[in-house]
């Protein structure tokens, strides 16, 4: 993923500029910024959600978004979920379910598998917003705030899946406003301030003592 000299503005009001970044598949890139700098933007238009902007923004990867509101059907159960969001693989039902429980395995979710998502706790809302936007098997996996409303070692659990995911392979892509999050599982760092970026480059202990 190559992204150059991107701006983005809507009207007259200009979000950001100047924006240069490379993603590689096992990069963790950790977006970090005050809030309303433009991380969520950002995301957005590098998952195709918002497609008004200029520059450069070229990718082969495929792309599984994890929004930072729960996008879950809160009366059906997390399987049933998981199954709603993969409506458009073309995997037998075998193939489904097999698929299906390595997500909630790899998640820590099989116990759950069905739980209507009204009853279980904001962690494993969280566990499963991740789930469903792994079910089509992305390469690239982007992440707004993901660790919002959820306590310590729910947060920890959720950095060990990012640095697995990008074990196995997937680029990942996180936005937050917390330097402890983004330093504790980024291998790359882009530093959003005054819409454009600061410091784009490798996530050394220096560039967060910095901030």
């Amino acid at each position: 993923m190559i992204v150059k000299d991107l701006k983005i503005q809507y009207k007259d009001k200009l979000v950001l500029e100047n924006i240069n970044f490379e993603v590689h598949r096992g990069d963790i890139l950790g977006i970090i910024g005050a809030n309303g700098v433009g991380k969520s933007t950002l995301i957005k238009v590098l998952a195709n959600i918002i497609d008004h902007y200029e520059g450069t923004y070229d990718t082969d990867f495929t792309i599984g978004y994890v929004p930072q509101y729960i996008a879950l059907y809160e009366n059906l159960s997390v399987y049933e979920n998981i199954k709603v969001f993969s409506s458009m693989t073309t995997r037998t039902k075998d193939e489904l379910d097999h698929k299906i429980e390595d997500v909630l395995v790899k998640l820590d979710l099989l116990i759950n598998k069905n739980t209507k998502i009204k009853d279980l706790s904001g962690g494993n809302k969280r566990r499963v917003n991740i789930a469903v936007s792994l079910i089509n098997e992305p390469d690239c996996l982007l992440m707004d705030e993901p660790e919002v409303g959820i306590d310590y070692k729910v947060r920890r659990d959720l950095e060990e899946t990012v640095r697995g995911l990008a074990k196995e392979g997937k680029a990942i892509i996180v936005s937050s406003h917390s330097k402890e999050f983004i330093s504790n599982i980024s291998t790359k760092v882009l530093i959003l301030d005054g819409k454009t970026q600061s410091y784009y480059g490798e996530a050394e202990y220096e560039v967060f003592n910095q901030l």
